[in-house]
């Protein structure tokens, strides 16, 4: 084991410490039953959880509580994990779970497709929020033939360096358990329009759809060898934990194992797919060009979620022939009222409200408190989810996303 400095260690074992003290917070067995009721289906509140935070936005404002101080490149990331985590806890806790349990992501080399992204990246470096201009490269079937199977493998002697670490640092504090493969998404049009670019991928998809077919099955083909190496290698664990799933919330349920001492498949796991960028495309080419391929991937997994920023209340009748899909995203855009009767008693409503009343220059929280109750009242009886994210600035004032916790929590009847 590479000799870790005081400098490190210290800093490591205090917000070991620190995070001990939450995790014995009785409230979070409380939250994971909640969760597990919402997932699986039973009669509860709505449970509401923040993710995808402005974090270069908010160290330049809370320097101490989120900068990496560590000299080592695994504590570094280690360290801002820990420091994030906590900070979630402090200022916008909402329904989050913190576990009694340190996992070390073990080092997994997932392969490479065999294709170079050319792109330029358009935005504010100060920002955790870009924008980018693809360059196409895939103009041929040719092209497509350029193609690689990714093969996975695991720096084993990595893996065991970084266990070794956290478990001298933390000592009797908490335990250590090394995390290998958990949150897998299934996201072949994330990849295409960065190979095609967005305008003409959508064009292609009545001007050439012999190029877009071709390249989804090379896609396809690759994501699910790189699957079958994941079991046959062990690299899997559980995702039945406190970590998202899908671009939702916590993947607490009854109809998964949590952790077992047999390795883990895909079977034991929730899998996930989206292709947010089909929000424009009508649900009969969303079946062609998108589930028709999904729909192999999916199978695989125990429990499915669906969706991220696209409107899926037009395709309801395309989703619900998933096997074991239970959580549906309901982006902005999508109608309220049919989503509810969609997926009443069927499916989990992951309902992302708007994140740009945490943008705008006053803040406004009666727009937050009328959207989110609009949306719940549409959505009565349904179990739900509320998720905020995609959260792109708060303009620096972290009592902003706070503020809308307390409302969206009201409004889910946490005090009740």
């Amino acid at each position: 084991m590479n000799r870790i400095t005081e400098h490190d260690r210290s800093i490591i074992r205090k917000l070991i410490e620190k995070k001990a003290e939450y995790a014995a917070d009785t409230h979070n067995a409380q939250r994971v039953k909640l969760w597990t009721k919402v997932n699986d289906l039973e009669k509860c509140r709505p449970v509401v959880w923040v993710n995808e935070e402005p974090w270069t936005e908010l160290a330049q404002k809370h320097v101490g509580e989120l900068t990496a101080q560590c000299d080592d490149s695994f504590l570094r990331s280690f360290e801002v994990g820990l420091k994030r985590e906590l900070f979630r806890w402090r200022n916008y806790r909402a329904d989050m779970v913190i576990e009694n349990i340190l996992l070390v992501p073990r080092s997994i080399d997932y392969g490479k497709l065999g294709m170079v992204t050319k792109e330029r990246v358009i935005g504010n470096v100060n920002s955790d929020v870009e924008s980018h201009e693809f360059e196409r490269i895939i103009n041929t079937l040719n092209d497509v033939e350029l193609m690689e199977i990714p093969a996975v493998s695991e720096d084993a002697a990595e893996s065991s360096r970084r266990f070794d670490i956290i478990r001298e640092i933390s000592r009797d504090l908490m335990p250590v358990e090394l995390q290998g493969v958990s949150h897998q998404w299934f996201i072949l049009w994330d990849m295409l329009i960065r190979w095609f670019g967005v305008e003409q991928a959508m064009l292609d998809l009545v001007m050439n759809p012999e190029l877009i077919h071709a390249a989804l099955d090379k896609l396809q083909k690759g994501w699910l060898t790189r699957l079958d190496q994941f079991e046959d290698k062990k690299l899997l664990s559980s995702n039945v934990t406190n970590q998202r799933v899908g671009s939702g919330g916590y993947a607490y349920t009854k109809s998964l194992p949590l952790r077992t001492d047999k390795p883990v498949t895909s079977k034991d796991q929730w899998g996930c797919g989206n292709a947010q960028i089909f929000t424009s495309v009508s649900p009969e080419m969303h079946d062609e060009f998108s589930l028709k391929y999904e729909m192999e991937w999916l199978k695989r997994f125990g429990l499915v979620y669906y969706g991220c920023c696209e409107r899926l209340d037009i395709k309801m009748h395309l989703l619900k022939e998933i096997p074991n899909l239970r959580k549906v995203s309901c982006s902005v855009w999508a109608d309220k009222e049919v989503m509810a009767d969609a997926c009443r008693g069927k499916y989990v409503v992951s309902l992302k409200p708007n994140p740009a009343s945490l943008a705008e220059d006053t803040w406004r929280p009666e727009e937050v408190r009328k959207e989110i109750g609009t949306d719940m009242k549409k959505l009565e009886g349904c179990n739900i989810e509320i998720i905020l994210k995609d959260i792109s600035t708060c303009r620096g004032d972290v009592s902003r996303i706070s503020r809308w916790v307390d409302i969206a929590s009201e409004l889910a009847g946490k005090n009740q």
